[in-house]
């Protein structure tokens, strides 16, 4: 039942632009569903519209997306259902996953985070709360989640991710 609907959902998506060449995705052999990516789609925006995976199934399901999701490219097919998978729960703000876990979409993989905190769409949790629950600073904040960027601006934890709060 769930693999017939995905693949209407699946089916329903707009048309490559003529003339547009999308690379062949690597999708595993149990893939029972596939979804092309629409133009200007995120990891988010692809869980949002299926609502029974999570974004760390989909990057299990399609590595060459990356934990960042930055690998996710318009017009190219991703598997978005495999044999024996049984949706758990959607990912919500507050939600903390350890590196072992690979929660996706991180801002930032630091090699060195030993745990990561979700900041849903809304933006909750608040930024000042993030860090208070946490008992970090925002520069060690910085440092974990944007190490190429001065670690004394002030930047901003992204909505729909996971950051680093806390790190070796």
């Amino acid at each position: 039942m769930l693999a017939s609907a995905l693949s209407v959902a699946a089916r329903s998506i707009v048309p490559q632009p003529a003339g547009l060449q999308a690379r062949q995705a690597q999708l595993p052999p149990d893939c029972l569903a596939t979804y092309t990516v629409d133009l200007g789609e995120n990891c988010g925006t692809i869980v949002s519209r299926f609502n029974n995976f999570t974004a760390t199934e989909l990057f299990l399901w399609n590595p060459e997306i990356r934990q960042t999701c930055l690998g996710l490219r318009a017009y190219v097919p991703v598997c978005i259902n495999v044999s024996g998978y049984k949706f758990n729960k959607a990912v919500a703000a507050g939600d903390r996953r350890t590196p072992d876990s690979i929660p996706v979409p991180v801002q930032t993989v630091v090699p060195q985070c030993t745990l990561y905190e979700y900041v849903d769409k809304a933006g909750l949790p608040r930024f000042g709360a993030l860090l208070r629950q946490n008992n970090i600073t925002q520069y060690q904040w910085n440092q974990w989640n944007e190490p190429n960027s001065d670690p004394n601006d002030n930047i901003p934890n992204l909505a729909g991710y996971f950051s680093c709060v806390k790190a070796k």
